[in-house]
């Protein structure tokens, strides 16, 4: 079995899990469990629900786009976060 290292992860949320205090942190932040999140980081293909991509772009302030989460459906979506 390969180590945790060497595997590749979504690198939004890696930055996102670092900001955030951690996979717990961004879990209770998105009303998520850990298991999603811990999900959406080992896997850079992982389908992040749309819900939850609009509340990450709200909770990062536009930092992160919810389209960059949800290209295949966010194509023609724009999120004024405040």
């Amino acid at each position: 079995m390969p180590k945790l290292n060497n595997l590749s992860k979504n690198p939004i949320f890696e930055k996102l899990t670092k900001e955030y205090g951690g996979v717990v942190n961004l879990a209770s932040f998105l009303g998520v469990s850990v298991s999603s999140v811990s999900g959406w980081l080992r896997d850079p293909k992982s389908k992040v629900p749309i819900k939850h991509a609009i509340n990450i772009e709200i909770l990062t302030k536009g930092a992160v786009k919810a389209r960059r989460l949800r290209p295949d459906i966010m194509k023609n979506y724009e999120l004024v976060a405040k």
